[in-house]
């Protein structure tokens, strides 16, 4: 999943800064980690880099590698790159499923 990309960027979290919910324990760090991610894709892609996240990576191997401490939690390795000209989405990018099978609706 690299595709020979220039750059990587690891996106962590701390996991002593990040809010908690009171009645379960559920942290927000994985999911401001990944709205981090998607905002840099985002920009990547508005001045014509492109990315690819990705998360099969041994996040143990990264913390060895690049000495980061324990409560400091890697979540998306993001590579990154100028596309070659002839470059293109694989197709399921472009595949949907529809929307019946996707979204239910019931009332309350």
């Amino acid at each position: 999943c690299h595709f020979d990309a220039p750059t990587a960027m690891l996106v962590c979290y701390c996991k002593d800064e990040v809010w908690t919910r009171k009645y379960d324990g559920k942290t927000c760090g994985v999911a401001d980690a990944c709205i981090v991610a998607t905002h840099m894709m985002l920009q990547a892609h508005s001045i014509g880099v492109g990315s690819t996240w990705v998360m099969h990576f041994d996040p143990e191997a990264m913390r060895e590698a690049y000495s980061i401490p324990a409560n400091v939690e890697p979540v998306a390795l993001l590579v990154m790159g100028y596309p070659h000209k002839d470059s293109k989405p694989m197709g399921l990018h472009s595949e949907t499923r529809p929307m019946e099978e996707v979204i239910y609706y019931d009332t309350f």
